[in-house]
């Protein structure tokens, strides 16, 4: 009689140790799906340009992008393909163009993600130069941007290689970090 105990006594916890985790994994699956399904687009926008304009009512800076996506669960956008422009007072605009982008919560960072490629255009004091790099940070309401990659600067009769890159886009200063090495050819 007490086998039979003892038996029934194995049978009924192999029994509840199974359902137990059947049902763990059950909560696992919901709160993974449950996750995924968080992360959802709740604006989409296509073929976007917005200007955001200064207190006296000139440009500011620009976005420009074929494809916005916004995420309210953290407040975060993504972007296809975005350039941005950042005007000056006195001297023509700096574009930079990446592959995609993220703008964090509240607009605080842009985040130019992939290989960007920013360009500081030409006009009457300054000529033009191209820079590439990859993955940069762009504080629009400081208006400057970094990024911790290697880069490449090209101009008219030099060019310039280095690490890391901090901007500022209110004086078009690009101030590349170390292992700067430049080629000069007139």
């Amino acid at each position: 009689m007490n086998t039979r105990i003892i038996t029934l006594l194995i049978i009924a916890g192999i029994v509840l140790l199974w359902l137990w985790r059947t049902e763990s994994q059950h909560d696992e699956t919901r709160i993974s799906h449950a996750t995924k399904q968080a992360h959802r687009a709740d604006h989409i926008l296509s073929d976007l340009s917005i200007t955001i304009m200064n207190e006296a009512g000139k440009p500011y800076y620009r976005l420009n992008t074929p494809n916005m996506r916004h995420y309210m669960d953290d407040d975060t956008t993504e972007m296809q393909t975005p350039e941005l422009y950042f005007y000056r007072e006195d001297a023509a605009p700096i574009q930079a163009q990446s592959e995609l982008g993220r703008i964090t919560a509240k607009g605080e960072q842009v985040h130019l993600l992939g290989d960007v490629v920013i360009n500081q255009l030409p006009d009457e004091t300054h000529s033009a130069v191209k820079v590439n790099t990859r993955d940069l940070i762009v504080l629009p309401q400081a208006k400057t941007a970094h990024s911790d990659h290697d880069i490449t600067a090209i101009a008219d009769i030099y060019s310039v290689n280095g690490h890391g890159l901090s901007i500022d886009f209110k004086s078009g200063l690009m101030q590349i970090k170390s292992k700067t090495r430049a080629m000069y050819e007139p």
